[in-house]
Formats: structure tokens, C-alpha cells, sequence
């Protein structure tokens, strides 16, 4: 089998071979693993290469580069250059995996030689209508996108389609609910599965024990960071619970800021920022290190990172977003802490309660790490697939 990506991660093109985000080259390997050849077409990056970019090289594995583009308004410009890459996608491979919305991978319909699997990841127009922009921008976006986003969910019908979590099944068009095919995004290849359940963890009694949370996400204001920074502040001086400590994992547009406002709040004791760390073995020993993940995002589909705590038995707070209370049920009990979006009050009392139980939810991360192993990377390329 040639699998075709239509993946718009944004490729650094080199003589041998391409740079790419080390995340999106596990999925690419992954896919790899199951085919003869995998092609993709993606844009390419303004910014040259990155921190936390992988080399790849062209062994098995070709880039059909598109121009560099932000957005589906950016990519108009281009409408004959992507077709013109769908159709040599179409050509070489005989199955696409799009990761949608991408621009016009409707074109990608009713191809008689190659089968395509739609996989929405996102709400876009739920995107579009969160925007802090004025509504009349709001509806020029909404009219220009949306026969566009149309096309693709009717694509979608006549191919093959699946959704990541719950979520995005609910927001797409009424014809193709039924249709879709939920899957479970994750980032956990199976080999490091089998190290996270080799990784058991001591439960002692917390007495004065210094309770380690993670929270592992880009800093962009959808996250709701600012949210969970405000309820250790509360924790710690309205509580009086001194024996936290919070790590931060990832970078992007506010970390800045947040760092500012950590010491506004005068939390440098209690909150440390580790910046990009890479998906892999060193990610995966501050989780190692950690007791409990939180996730405060404010708009998810997943989000993949609350599989990863789960794999290394962490006990998980999280809002009700993506797939997370999906992930985190086994039978009708939720083994974590689930809260509405953007409230530090019930953040703060989330962790709280970890505090006053933290063997009980230290055994929870302990199921949750039973629940987890089905969730891997090639379990869900599989299914793509298949």
C-alpha cells in the first residue's frame, strides 16, 4: 500500500530529506510502518527550521510541497497550486489519510482508484465564531469558508470519515453524524506504552508531601492558562496549601506574559517553566517525576497530552473538552477530576481535593493507567486504515 498525507504541518525542504515537527514525524513513521511509501503533501515553512524539528530522510517517504499559507483565506491564492498537488497525490497513492479541514481536499472526491479517509480534528467554524473579532468579520469569514467547509463534510460522506472524540461529531453538518467513525487521537507509540506500564509508582501518604502538577500545552490564550496561574494563587493564599509545585511544559505567544504574571502573583516558588520540551523519553521523565496532570485549555478535540499522563499513571484534572471524560470513564465512574472551562474556583477546588485525597486519586491515576493502553498511535493508524 502508498499512503498519501494531506497534512499541512509545514515541511523545511533540504537535499536529502525534510525538516518537520518531531510530533508530526511520529505520526509520519507510524504511518510508514504500514505502507510501502508514504507521501505528503504539505506547505511549506517561512520560518526555517525550528526547535523541536526532526530530520527525515527521503528514504520511502516524498514531500509534495505547497506554498506557505496561514490560514484557508491565505490559501485562495493558491487554489491551483493545491490542486494541482491533490492530483499528484491522487496519482501515487492508494490511500489518503487528510487531516481536515485542509484547503479544498474536497477535490479529493470520488477518485475510482484511491481511497480516502477524512479525518476531522477540529471545529473550525466553532473557531470562526470564538473569535474576538466584530461580528461583521465574523460573517465575511463564516460566508467564505463555509461552502468551502461543505464541499469537504460532502466529500467526506462519499469517502471514508472519522472524527477525533465526541466533540467534533456534534459539530459537524446533520448528514454526516451517523457516519462518522470516532477515534481516539494519540501521540503514544506502542513501545513507549510498554515503558510508561513499566513505570510504577510508590503511593505513600501524602502528609507534607510535596504534590508535583504538570501541565503540558502551547501558550496561546484558548489554553486557559492565565486560569490555572490565578487558581494557585488562590490555592496558596486564600487555602494556605504550600506543598505544590507546578511544572509547565511547551512555549508559544504568551509564555512571556504568563511568566509575568507569575511573578506578579510572587508564585516563582511554586511554579516552574520548562519550555519546548520534545515528545519523547525527556517529556516523558518530567511525567515520570510528576503526581498529577492538569489540563485547563479552554477548546480541545483531544487533547493527546491527558493520554500521555494517563500512560504514566498520573492523576488527572481537566475541563469538559475533546475526548477527555470519554478517556478518563471506565463503566459509569470518571477515574480524574472533570470541571467547567475557565474557573479558577473550581480549578482551585479540583486541587484541593487532591490534597486532602491524594492516595485515592494516586490509585485513580493507577486504573487510569489500565484504561490508557488502548489509546496508542498505531491502534489508531490502524483504524484509519482499515
Amino acid at each position: 500500500m502508498n499512503i498519501g498525507l494531506y497534512c499541512n504541518w509545514g515541511v523545511v525542504l533540504k537535499k536529502d530529506g525534510f525538516y518537520i515537527s518531531a510530533i508530526h514525524a511520529k505520526y509520519i513513521l507510524a504511518f510508514l510502518d504500514k505502507s510501502e511509501k508514504i507521501t505528503l503533501l504539505s506547505k511549506v515553512k517561512k520560518n526555517g527550521v525550528e526547535d523541536g524539528d526532526v530530520f527525515l530522510s527521503y528514504n520511502r517517504i516524498t514531500v509534495i510541497s505547497l506554498p506557505s499559507f496561514h490560514n484557508y483565506v491565505g490559501a485562495i491564492k493558491y487554489f491551483k497550486e493545491i490542486k494541482n498537488g491533490i492530483k499528484e497525490l491522487q496519482a501515487v497513492s492508494s490511500f489518503i489519510y487528510v487531516r481536515t479541514p485542509e484547503p479544498f481536499s474536497w477535490l479529493l472526491m470520488n477518485h475510482k482508484t484511491t481511497s480516502v479517509n477524512y479525518h476531522f480534528t477540529s471545529n473550525p467554524i466553532q473557531v470562526i465564531k470564538n473569535k474576538k473579532i466584530s461580528k461583521f468579520k465574523k460573517v465575511i469569514l463564516l460566508m467564505l469558508f463555509y461552502p468551502e467547509y461543505l464541499l469537504t463534510c460532502f466529500s467526506a460522506y462519499f469517502s471514508l470519515c472519522s472524527s477525533n472524540g465526541d466533540s467534533v461529531k456534534s459539530n459537524v453538518p446533520f448528514f454526516l453524524r451517523n457516519k462518522l467513525k470516532i477515534l481516539i487521537e494519540s501521540s503514544i507509540t506502542s513501545k513507549e506504552m510498554r515503558t510508561a506500564l513499566s513505570s510504577k509508582k510508590v503511593i505513600n501518604n501524602s502528609g507534607d508531601k510535596l504534590i508535583n502538577y504538570i501541565c503540558v500545552c502551547r501558550f496561546v490564550p484558548a489554553k486557559g492558562i492565565e486560569v490555572l496561574v490565578d487558581a494557585i494563587f488562590r490555592l496558596v493564599n486564600e487555602k494556605k496549601i504550600h506543598n505544590i509545585s507546578l511544572t509547565f511544559v511547551g512555549d508559544g505567544p504568551i509564555y512571556q506574559d504568563v511568566k509575568n504574571l507569575v511573578e506578579q502573583y510572587e508564585l516563582q516558588k511554586y511554579i516552574i517553566f520548562k519550555g519546548f520540551v520534545e515528545n519523547g523519553p525527556e517529556l516523558f521523565e518530567i511525567y515520570k517525576k510528576s503526581d498529577v496532570f492538569i489540563n485547563p485549555s479552554l477548546s480541545e478535540t483531544g487533547p493527546r497530552v491527558i493520554l500521555e499522563g494517563m500512560a504514566y499513571s498520573l492523576y488527572c484534572i481537566t475541563t469538559d473538552v475533546g475526548y477527555c471524560k470519554r478517556v478518563l470513564s471506565d463503566g459509569n465512574k470518571i477515574y480524574g477530576y472533570v470541571i467547567n472551562r475557565d474557573s479558577s474556583n473550581e480549578l482551585m477546588d479540583a486541587m484541593l481535593y487532591v490534597h486532602n485525597n491524594f492516595d485515592s486519586c494516586l490509585l485513580d491515576g493507577l486504573h487510569c493507567q489500565k484504561i490508557v493502553q488502548e489509546y496508542t498511535l498505531d491502534n489508531f493508524i490502524n483504524e484509519v486504515i482499515r
